[in-house]
């Protein structure tokens, strides 16, 4: 984004940012209008992070469960059931 012309400013212009943007987090909205050359908002965060699940390994073991095999939420999910 090194031309400043390229980035769309009709966030700011027709008044979306105004309207919406008290429901981001701050440090969210200027993350990404702090990186535009224009200044100006060129996008909404939704989200940024990590999907991360801590389990008790011992817990799973002694259902009989594999946590090396649990690959996917679908598989976690029916071990939990176990």
């Amino acid at each position: 984004m090194k031309n400043s012309k390229t980035v769309s400013t009709h966030f700011e212009a027709f008044g979306f940012v105004g309207e919406h943007g008290s429901k981001f987090y701050p440090a969210k909205m200027n993350m990404l209008k702090n990186i535009a050359p224009s200044k100006q908002t060129f996008g909404f965060p939704n989200d940024w992070g990590n999907a991360a699940m801590f389990y008790n390994d011992a817990a799973f073991k002694e259902a009989g469960v594999n946590m090396e095999e649990v690959k996917t939420w679908d598989q976690f999910i029916e071990a939990v059931k176990n």
